[in-house]
């Protein structure tokens, strides 16, 4: 599996009582696998432009490929399989909160006079973050603050719950 330490935009491709028993933070259920209407528009929306990191996961991956598949298909570049419903699935949740709490702290610096926003090579928010931002990102990096020990538990105990169904 690629490096999930990087900013995306993170697809669920479960059924909606999967979805209900936990899901990624920042992840938007859409199940392209089964080719919905407007399934195209809808991740265009989501990702920005076809080279825009995407993580899709299911419950171990085979629907997921599905989705991937799709959307190679469609034409994007920058697509990975994410497998299973994991806590590790979080990090790309983490590195988008980061790079918008540091784009924060940059925009907040340049209206402050801190920075020279004149200067090319200063850039408040890159192609790919600000492209890859959702509702759901954005509440993220509110979430961020939060104590992740809770979450990781409740993570775990949506995923055992779901093996001993």
């Amino acid at each position: 599996m690629g490096s999930l330490d990087r900013c995306g935009v993170v697809i669920d491709v479960r059924e909606k009582y999967e979805w209900d028993a936990g899901h990624v933070s920042c992840a938007t259920r859409l199940q392209i696998q089964k080719n919905p209407l407007n399934w195209r528009q809808e991740i265009l929306d989501l990702a920005g432009s076809k080279d825009t990191f995407i993580v899709a996961y299911c419950a171990a991956g085979v629907r997921a490929q599905s989705a991937v598949d799709m959307l190679v298909h469609e034409g994007y570049t920058d697509v990975l399989n994410g497998g299973g419903y994991t806590t590790q699935l979080e990090s790309v949740c983490r590195a988008c909160a980061a790079t918008t709490t540091s784009q924060s702290n940059l925009a907040s610096a340049a209206s402050s006079g801190a920075v020279n926003s004149t200067n090319d090579s200063t850039t408040i928010l890159s192609t790919t973050s600000a492209s890859s931002l959702t509702s759901s990102s954005m509440v993220m990096s509110n979430a961020a603050e939060l104590n992740a020990t809770p979450l990781a538990l409740l993570a775990i105990w949506a995923f055992l719950r779901q093996l001993w169904r």
